[in-house]
């Protein structure tokens, strides 16, 4: 029996980007490991700035396959084209990531994909509302929770003697007090070059701190950022520091996770980093550790496979 295709389409200038790399790069190979024997996985680029000629050959050379749009690659596409795929395609889908919602396609896209929870309820509500006259029949709004880096795995941690907190991203995206700057190691993780070079230094941390600024509530054209900082602690087996207005840390977390914190002032900041690092070795701690444990399991490669396996069988059917 052949096997269906589905071809992550990614960006050739954002080959470089951590989105590209996790949700095109490693996402194909995850899926390549768990269900190459069941689809045909592969990572197509789009050029950029093609005129309609360019689109039309870049369309032209496509095969039947379902195609996953990483983040903005679908903007090459004008709706002539994007439609024009759609007729020899199997399906076309999009993964937003933490792009704004207010640049959704609804026009000739079958299956929307959130990599967070409160992405995939936007998502929702916006396809509902939309009237476009090219949006499929049963347009519909999935949730791909997001894969950590695959080099993560192999990592070995050795017992520390004290916490010790690491923010590892972009310095931009937090929001670092006095206090915080004193006492949490900021390692770059921005590009993939900065994860190549920085990734092993994780093996010396047992906290990561995910505090981010408030991203406006519940307006749905805006950016819904999965949790890829509490998934990427819990497979270091580390707590997560992380105040109550980032995306989905409460629902993977629960209300009671001892690490979630108030972040209305700099001093509900630095309360809830000092609670932390106090809690150290104790109940809390480990009541923490535990809640970990649960989210990593729940974001393990073979689940994240089987998720996505369920939604392309539905977009085949």
């Amino acid at each position: 029996m052949k096997r269906p295709k589905v071809r992550f389409v990614y960006k050739r200038s954002s080959r470089y980007l951590g989105s590209t790399v996790l949700r095109a790069d490693q996402l194909c190979r995850l899926a390549q490991r768990h269900l190459g024997d069941r689809y045909d996985f592969a990572t197509p680029p789009i050029p950029g700035a093609m005129r309609p000629w360019h689109q039309s050959l870049w369309v032209k050379l496509r095969e039947e396959a379902i195609y996953i749009f990483v983040k903005d690659a679908i903007d090459r596409l004008d709706r002539e084209h994007l439609a024009a795929l759609r007729k020899k395609a199997v399906a076309i889908c999009v993964d937003y990531i933490d792009r704004s919602l207010e640049f959704m396609r609804p026009d000739s896209v079958d299956l929307h994909i959130s990599a967070s929870i409160a992405g995939q309820a936007a998502l929702k509500v916006l396809i509902g509302e939309s009237k476009d006259a090219d949006k499929p029949d049963g347009a519909a709004a999935a949730l791909l929770l997001h894969n950590t880096d695959e080099r993560l795995e192999s990592l070995r941690f050795a017992p520390l003697d004290r916490a010790r907190v690491v923010y590892f991203g972009g310095p931009g995206n937090t929001v670092l007090t006095s206090y915080a700057r004193a006492v949490v190691d900021v390692v770059s993780a921005e590009l993939s070059k900065d994860m190549n070079a920085n990734f092993r230094r994780l093996q010396d941390y047992n906290a990561h701190y995910c505090v981010r600024p408030d991203r406006g509530g519940a307006r749905l054209g805006r950016s819904y950022t999965p949790f890829t900082k509490g998934f990427t602690a819990a497979v270091c087996g580390a707590n997560v520091i992380v105040n109550r207005g980032v995306d989905d840390a409460a629902a993977f977390l629960g209300d009671d996770y001892p690490f979630l914190i108030d972040a209305a002032k700099d001093s509900d900041l630095d309360d809830g980093l000092r609670r932390a690092l106090d809690a150290f070795g104790g109940a809390a701690w480990k009541r923490g550790l535990g809640v970990m444990e649960a989210m990593r399991s729940r974001i393990a490669p073979a689940l994240l496979a089987r998720d996505l396996a369920t939604m392309v069988d539905e977009v085949c059917n």
